[in-house]
This record gives C-alpha cells, sequence and structure tokens, in this order.
C-alpha cells in the first residue's frame, strides 16, 4: 500500500485563498520513490482555528489508516503548531523554506 512506503516525509500547505470567500485551501504533498509528488490529501476549511485544523489532521490521519508522518514541514501558525501537538506529538514540525525567507 502506498501509504506505508511514500509518507514519512509530508509538508501541509493552506495558504492558498484563491476562493470567492478566501477559505483556506489545505494540500498534504509528498514524494515517491520517483521523487515524484503524491498529494496525500487536500481541504477546504472554514477557518484556521485549531478546531478545523484538528479535524482536518485527525481526519488526514484516518485516510492514511493511522500511520503517523514522521516529519511534516508547514507553515508557521500558531493554530498548526498547537495542533501538531495534540494530533501528532511524536511528529517533526518544520518550518517549510517560503516562511523562513519570508520572515528575513
Amino acid at each position: 500500500m502506498t501509504i506505508n512506503f511514500f509518507s514519512d516525509v509530508v509538508t501541509f500547505d493552506s495558504t492558498f485563498r484563491t476562493n470567492k470567500e478566501y477559505q483556506p485551501f489545505g494540500v498534504f504533498v509528498g514524494f515517491n520513490h520517483y521523487r515524484e509528488t503524491m498529494m496525500f490529501g487536500i481541504a477546504l476549511l472554514y477557518d484556521e482555528m485549531l478546531v478545523s485544523f484538528q479535524w482536518l489532521f485527525e481526519t488526514f490521519l484516518k485516510t492514511m489508516c493511522g500511520k503517523k508522518t514522521k516529519t511534516i514541514f508547514a507553515g508557521q501558525d500558531p493554530a498548526i503548531a498547537k495542533t501538531f501537538s495534540i494530533v501528532m506529538p511524536e511528529t517533526f514540525h518544520g518550518l517549510c523554506i517560503r516562511h523562513i525567507m519570508q520572515m528575513l
């Protein structure tokens, strides 16, 4: 099963707000053994509150058969960081390089 092989490192980005309501559009992306991009999941969220991210990450884990990623790269949003500590406390949360470069 693909899930068992390719979900060790995942990136999550919710910065897309191109719909007319400017709702966050979240994407879970990783790579396969051919270095091809794989989308593990997508979601259109109502808001960027802790409860919304908690629902999203718990649902993501269910779709991944409960397998928690070892490393996830995401933005510096406080709600996302707090949610990771609740839902996936053993997962390393790294910052996306794009977010780091924006802070410089």
